[in-house]
């Protein structure tokens, strides 16, 4: 069973491996590590951002680190919240961190997916 196709729905391993230069996905399994690590840490800064201006950095990152994973579609999406941050456009803030949070709850299920597929890391 191939895990690249089993995840593709969340993950593009295959863009994120080349965008790496990464054949061998020793340096994605180092990426998607230091992503779950820091998964808590950016969750906390996400809840704990209380306007607009303090959500921006925290999307920024976020959506950079899905990107690097190859969540691209979840990384474009955090990328089109970060741009209403900017604007000051979120009606609803705490709807916009559920959305989030869902978001960052599908992509950590895909990774870990991918990790158990390919073994122990």
């Amino acid at each position: 069973m191939n895990p690249t196709s089993i995840c593709s729905s969340i993950l593009n391993v295959q863009h994120a491996l080349l965008t790496l230069g990464d054949p061998t996905g020793a340096i994605y399994k180092e990426v998607c590590d230091v992503f779950l690590d820091d998964l808590p840490r950016m969750t906390q800064l996400l809840n704990d951002s209380f306007d607009d201006a303090s959500l921006v950095p925290v999307l920024h990152e976020l959506a950079n680190s899905l990107c690097a994973i190859g969540a691209l579609n979840s990384g474009e999406r955090l990328r089109s919240l970060e741009i209403q941050a900017r604007k000051g456009a979120f009606i609803d803030r705490m709807v916009m961190v559920m959305e989030v949070v869902d978001i960052l709850d599908s992509v950590e299920k895909a990774v870990k997916k991918w990790k158990d597929l390919e073994g122990a890391w």
